[in-house]
């Protein structure tokens, strides 16, 4: 069983894609994050994700006195 879990844990932080199922069918959830990884795929649906593409990130600083 350690073997198992040891092969499992180096499989899912090794390979570059944007779902994997480990004993399982890839049963996914609504909020589920769900696309493609680097240039494949159409962007993300679902998940905090999705709504990236239409953001435009801001940083703001403040010192308040």
């Amino acid at each position: 069983m350690a073997d198992f879990t040891t092969t499992t844990s180096e499989l899912k932080f090794s390979v570059h894609t944007g779902m994997i199922s480990i004993n399982n069918f890839g049963l996914g959830f609504p909020e589920t994050p769900f696309g493609g990884t680097k240039e494949s795929g159409h962007g993300s649906e679902g998940g905090t994700e999705a709504l990236e593409g239409f953001l435009n990130t801001k940083f703001i600083s403040q010192m308040n006195f």
